[in-house]
């Protein structure tokens, strides 16, 4: 998707340390959250107001997730 819209803008959300295959592109930006998303019952604490906030602060219009709600 980020190869075929080059002329918009993408976050990408991580709860992981900086690695180079979040290097997805010139229009990608990686923000790393405080709370780890990696067991099922933090992804609910993950999806919660730290992602709202961070959505909110970017001035996201879309929000897409592969894993969780």
């Amino acid at each position: 998707m980020v190869r075929l819209r080059p002329h918009d803008k993408f976050l990408l959300v991580v709860d992981q340390p900086h690695d180079k295959m979040f290097e997805l592109g010139p229009n990608v930006e990686v923000r790393r959250m405080p709370v780890p998303g990696r067991r099922p019952w933090l992804l609910k604490l993950w999806f919660g107001w730290p992602l709202r906030v961070l959505l909110r602060r970017w001035g996201a219009d879309a929000f897409v997730s592969l894993e969780g709600p």
